[in-house]
């Protein structure tokens, strides 16, 4: 009986073993058979994922006021706030299609108060790797919480092109529609 705990336990702390390849091999095929993701399309352990996190996002250059704003609070002051880091970990995974370990790298790389358990299994919830919803958020989510701050200095929200300014279920079929046969 393979479980989330199990793999979790089993393969997190080994990064090469997180491609899709290596997870149907691994598993005898039934974790990717059992995906929704996968089935989706959308699997973060697709090859369609970068390994590697983007330059513009470790630079702050990205263009969203949000991303920059907690990238460059993360790379400066060795913390962000738990909601920045799950929108981040989001943007990063799901809007920027990187692999779930490269974002993980790059927060162990720069927080003062980085786990790496802790670490590895959050961005790999919000990737949902073994859950059947991944995480987002929205514009609303994101003004809410953070006191809108963000969004008043932002170019994209104020040339309506955030990519964050829809309702969840827009987000959902946009970032995770199923893939063309």
């Amino acid at each position: 009986n393979l479980s989330w705990q199990w793999v979790a336990s089993s393969f997190s702390h080994k990064p090469y073993i997180f491609n899709r390849a290596n997870l149907e091999r691994y598993s005898g095929g039934v974790l990717c058979a059992r995906c929704e993701a996968a089935a989706k399309g959308s699997c973060p352990f697709d090859a369609s994922y970068a390994n590697e996190l983007p330059a513009d996002l470790a630079e702050a250059r990205t263009g969203l006021a949000c991303m920059d704003a907690f990238s460059q609070e993360l790379v400066t002051t060795g913390w962000l706030h738990n909601h920045a880091r799950m929108w981040m970990a989001a943007y990063v995974v799901h809007w920027r299609r990187v692999q779930w370990q490269a974002g993980a790298r790059w927060f162990l790389q720069h927080l003062l108060d980085g786990d790496p358990a802790s670490n590895n299994l959050s961005w790999q919830w919000v990737a949902s790797s073994f859950s059947h919803k991944p995480y987002i958020f929205n514009r609303s989510n994101l003004e809410r919480y953070s006191g809108g701050t963000l969004c008043k200095g932002c170019d994209a929200a104020a040339q309506g092109t955030c990519p964050f300014g829809a309702s969840y279920e827009a987000l959902q079929e946009r970032l995770f529609a199923p893939a063309a046969p």
